[in-house]
């Protein structure tokens, strides 16, 4: 091979002397096990640095100087990235960590009675909204949504994810923020239409892949080719109308909005700290009580 050739691969063996003090060291003190295959890995990296090191090439009887240059960098150059891994790992790992502490501490019984409480209690009526999953649920979402908001369409995603989790336990009902307007307003074009397709289905999984088509894609122009209407029908008009007057009487002030049974849910909280509620239903049942 060519001197050049030579020289790169003796510059990459010596890259790999960190690799074989970190193995060795892991293998003999925290293991304290070793491994055939990682020892093997070691063994070549070392015959290849001993034969360039003690193996006449010319390379080496003419300039050891550069050759010992580059090799102190190429070991610093592996310490510096082994160290930049290792901190990035360890940032992981406290990220992680705290991750889990603040989950000890969200899911004490206390705290989680305490923001509870503090929450509004309200009665939201059974009409006028679209309901997915097991009537008979005794866990019941309630979301005030905005077909353009983009936190609904990231709270609809977890709501969808929970309800494919948990189909049998959740009740999930939809309502939306729109116009009060007794007749056809452009504004309330999108809510206008996800009421009446799903108004028009019985299958809750038709119904959620509905859902799930509008917040995924949020275009108007491609939700309306895959599900055409040519118009919206008055009861459509009026069951939306009547939604949007309840949504004053429950005093929605912001979207998304959500209640757990009719019981408004802590913003400490995410639609994906509910899992861990519905492994205790009596503590969430006399959470939203």
């Amino acid at each position: 091979l060519p001197d050049n050739t030579l020289l790169i691969l003796f510059y990459f063996s010596v890259c790999g002397v960190p690799f074989i003090l970190f193995s060795i060291f892991y293998q003999w003190i925290k293991v304290k096990k070793w491994c055939p295959l990682c020892l093997s890995v070691v063994g070549v990296i070392l015959l290849e640095i001993c034969l360039f090191m003690f193996y006449p090439n010319k390379f080496l009887e003419s300039n050891f100087v550069k050759p010992l240059l580059l090799l102190l960098f190429s070991c610093l150059t592996s310490v510096l990235i082994l160290y930049f891994f290792k901190r990035l790992l360890q940032e992981q790992v406290e990220a992680f960590e705290n991750r889990i502490e603040t989950l000890k501490i969200k899911r004490n019984p206390i705290i989680l009675t305490t923001l509870f409480n503090r929450g509004q209690q309200v009665i939201i009526p059974k009409k006028h909204q679209i309901s997915i999953g097991n009537k008979q649920s005794h866990t019941v979402i309630t979301t005030v949504l905005n077909p353009k908001c983009q936190p609904c369409a990231k709270m609809v995603e977890n709501i969808i994810t929970l309800l494919e989790e948990h189909p049998q336990e959740i009740l999930w009902q939809i309502r939306f923020d729109g116009i009060e307007w007794k007749e056809y307003h452009p504004v309330n074009q999108i809510q206008l239409h996800l009421i009446q397709l799903c108004n028009n289905e019985k299958e809750d999984s038709v119904k959620l892949q509905i859902i799930k088509d509008w917040y995924r894609s949020q275009s108007v122009y491609w939700f309306a080719k895959k599900y055409p209407i040519n118009e919206f029908m008055s009861e459509t008009i009026t069951d939306f109308a009547e939604q949007n007057a309840d949504n004053k009487q429950l005093n929605v002030k912001k979207v998304p909005t959500i209640w757990i049974n009719n019981r408004e849910f802590p913003k400490e909280y995410s639609v994906k700290d509910i899992p861990f509620l519905l492994a205790d239903l009596n503590l969430l049942l006399k959470l939203t009580k």
